[in-house]
């Protein structure tokens, strides 16, 4: 949701004021809290949930039966999209990127000659790929900064 602890902790203090939900100490650690949806909590969610699918459904009136089948896979990848950024690599990426390779060369058996994993290029992607006529691209997860994919053209 990326909200940061102030705004979320403003947020659940609210709720828990206005009575849609309860926070309770874990007796074994102090730092950890239980939150729980009261009555009142519970009621609004289910509304919520039906206002949101009602909202769901008007949007997609317009669309072809085709695509509103396929609304779920649209989705799914708008999520994706928000998770990960797509960025030109970067020197410091050399390693974890070549890691990744060699893994995934590795898992599928393609460590014999002829398979990237013999080439140089392999040990600085950046300078192989930074020159006017090529790009290499990072996979990252926006909230960690892990690498997940990567390629070049």
């Amino acid at each position: 949701m990326k909200v940061d602890k102030s705004t979320m902790s403003r947020l659940l203090a609210e709720l828990i004021k206005e009575g849609y939900c309860t926070r309770k100490e874990n007796p074994n650690d102090k730092r950890q809290q239980f939150l729980s949806l009261t009555a009142k909590g519970s009621k609004m969610s289910v509304r919520i949930d039906c206002e949101s699918d009602a909202f769901v459904e008007q949007a997609i009136i317009g669309l072809s039966p085709t695509d509103q089948k396929n609304r779920y896979r649209y989705a799914d990848g708008l999520r994706m999209q928000m998770a990960y950024d797509i960025t030109v690599i970067r020197k410091h990426d050399n390693h974890a990127v070549k890691n990744m390779i060699e893994q995934v060369l590795g898992e599928f058996g393609c460590t014999g000659a002829g398979y990237a994993l013999h080439d140089d290029e392999l040990h600085d992607l950046y300078a192989a790929y930074n020159n006017s006529c090529s790009q290499y691209y990072v996979l990252r997860v926006k909230e960690t900064g892990t690498i997940q994919g990567a390629g070049g053209v």
